[in-house]
């Protein structure tokens, strides 16, 4: 069974790195039965790559106005959700700390730029991890 992009597109980020099977063959995508109600179904990815529309370098970074409209994304959460899963397949989709996306240039210049954007992923996973320390202590966790 294949998903269109827009059925795909209302499956919550969270739970798809949770319940991705994996899969190298062509372009698709496994999703598993925990997922979805059958056994793992493909999604075809006949959407448009993002990351073959990206430029290279820091400097060129597309705004996500601008990158959703290119690909035809409806909205931007649906553009984030769409990056996360191509960077979970191993697109190194990077975002600019000022917004816009882009690929890492060439040398050591995209290793610095890869580099920046670990920092500013580390720091938000920290935050992250430090405000839902409440809740957690709340129930018990």
């Amino acid at each position: 069974m294949k998903l269109s992009c827009e059925k795909y597109l209302l499956l919550q980020t969270s739970q798809l790195r949770a319940n991705i099977c994996s899969s190298r063959e062509g372009e698709q995508l496994l999703i598993s039965e925990d997922f979805l109600p059958s056994n793992c179904i493909t999604f075809s990815t006949d959407c448009s790559s993002i990351a073959g529309v990206l430029p290279k370098g820091l400097e060129n970074a597309t705004s996500a106005k601008e990158l959703a409209k290119t690909i035809g994304a409806n909205d931007l959460r649906a553009l984030r959700t769409r990056i996360t899963l191509e960077r979970i397949r191993g697109a190194p989709i990077l975002s600019a700390p000022g917004g816009g996306y882009f690929l890492p240039d060439d040398g050591e210049k995209g290793v610095k730029e890869a580099e920046l954007f670990l920092k500013v992923m580390d720091a938000r996973t920290r935050t992250t991890a430090e405000v839902t320390e409440a809740a957690r202590r709340f129930i018990g966790r």
